[in-house]
């Protein structure tokens, strides 16, 4: 940044500069929840399904039909992103994957990564017996932990595409939450000078002692990879409603459940802080959110902690302001919206009024941050200032805005992919904003996001994107 001569300066000595004909600049933006490298390799990976959700029951059997075609005796079918609530009343059953082969193991994670729909192959190589295979939560490590995985440089193969995807779309930073084995990959990426997007790293709680032991800190590394918060369950989530609420889901007599109890969460999370390590907590029903917020309370404020919970999709309304009481950090992904409106109605009826409430938790101060879940959805972050700023359902804009009192304006939207996201990686001092000293990580738009008709911000497209000083994508 700086004046005319200033620039001039430097595209003497080599700069390159760029006439944007009142075109808009932003600082590029970052999806601070992503499970990155299983999109890569769901999406890239000959072996891998690439689900899509609105995909009917039939089409589901004829690809994996495809795969088992072209895979050799023994080779995992593997894939994310069924979605049950589409198929006029067909259950999953592990006898339809069975009809179609019985050589290949094959383990498909459902549209919300809660559910695990497994073939006999696959129970039997997990040394498990179900009656359907269909693994809720926890029920589905055994398989997870005998799934043969694709090697690394496949692995890496993947990850580049899907970077190059994302930098497209306007992404100049990644938060992951995934373990040791993806976390090495980026590692190795950066290493060989492949690794062109900063990622945030969120360990699972299963490697909290190996950080502890290794005695590392939240915030820790460079500009391209960081250490961020451990990872915690406390529910499941609304599309299989297993999120745990205070009443039950409408219609039927249980209310979800929570997958840990609060003395225990409350030991994990002061071990965690004490250790200089921040926490993010999935927590999407009203009770799990309560009980994260009731932890953090005991829990109290460590130097250094940024603690997050994720998702936070329905909330008790007394609840929302206690996130700024002990500056909790509220993760969200606006997206959702688009799809689960039906979902939501049809589980939580009433108590819809307080689902996904981005403006109240504006009005409260909290800080706020946007992210995908992707593969769970689309990394697109206009769809999700769209989403965050129209609250419709599936784009639609015949549709009324839903709850339109949450609504939130497009600038604090982009502020949530920016500011905030900058704040939850302890990087404000370098990132989120255009400034002089800033990294220059920069993306220009073709067109005004902030002055036009919402639906236009549909249509929105990168036309460069920037990141260190580098022009990595151009259109």
């Amino acid at each position: 940044m700086g004046e005319e001569k200033d620039i001039s300066f430097f595209s003497q000595r080599g700069g390159r500069e760029i006439n944007l004909k009142g075109s808009l600049v932003l600082p590029g933006f970052t999806d601070c929840h992503t499970h990155f490298t299983e999109y890569a390799v769901n999406k890239y990976y000959k072996y891998r399904l690439n689900i899509h959700e609105s995909i009917t029951f039939e089409e589901l059997m004829e690809l994996i039909n495809e795969k088992a075609g072209i895979a050799p005796s023994g080779e995992w079918i593997t894939g994310w992103g069924w979605n049950k609530n589409r198929w006029n009343n067909i259950l999953p059953h592990k006898k339809y994957l069975d009809e179609i082969s019985s050589r290949h193991p094959v383990a498909l994670d459902s549209k919300d990564g809660h559910t695990l729909w497994c073939n006999s192959m696959a129970l039997k190589i997990a040394g498990m017996d179900h009656p359907t295979g269909i693994l809720f939560e926890n029920e589905g490590r055994p398989v997870r932990d005998v799934i043969k995985k694709p090697s690394k440089e496949h692995y890496k193969e993947c990850v580049k595409k899907a970077i190059k995807e994302a930098i497209a779309s306007g992404l100049t930073g990644i938060h992951i939450c995934e373990g040791a084995f993806e976390f090495n990959i980026y590692q190795e990426l950066f290493r060989d000078g492949e690794l062109n997007l900063r990622v945030t790293w969120h360990f699972p709680l299963d490697l909290l002692e190996e950080m502890i032991s290794t005695q590392i800190k939240s915030g820790f590394g460079n500009e391209y990879i960081r250490i961020g918060c451990v990872k915690i369950f406390t529910d499941g989530s609304l599309g299989s409603a297993s999120a745990c609420m205070f009443e039950n889901y409408e219609g039927v007599n249980h209310s979800g459940k929570l997958l840990i109890e609060e003395e225990e969460l409350c030991n994990i999370v002061t071990k965690a802080n004490k250790e200089g390590i921040s926490c993010a907590i999935h927590a999407i029903g009203d009770k799990a959110n309560n009980m994260v917020l009731n932890v953090y309370e005991q829990v109290g404020k460590f130097p250094g902690i940024r603690n997050r919970i994720e998702h936070s999709q329905i909330l008790r309304p007394e609840d929302i302001k206690r996130f700024s009481e002990n500056h909790i950090i509220a993760s969200l992904q606006p997206i959702h919206i688009a799809n689960d409106i039906p979902l939501a109605e049809n589980y939580w009826g009433k108590r819809c009024s307080y689902a996904y409430p981005f403006a109240s938790f504006l009005r409260n101060g909290v800080r706020v941050i946007f992210g995908s879940d992707v593969p769970v959805e689309d990394f697109n972050p206009f769809k999700g200032i769209y989403s965050a700023s129209t609250r419709k359902y599936l784009n639609n804009n015949e549709k009324q805005s839903w709850y339109p009192g949450e609504c939130i304006n497009v600038e604090q939207s982009v502020q949530a992919y920016t500011v905030g996201a900058a704040y939850s990686s302890y990087e404000e001092n370098i990132k989120g904003t255009i400034a002089p000293g800033n990294l220059a990580d920069l993306i220009i738009l073709d067109r005004n996001i902030f002055d036009i008709e919402s639906e236009d911000i549909l249509e929105t497209s990168v036309k460069t994107t920037i990141i260190s000083g580098k022009m990595i994508f151009e259109k």
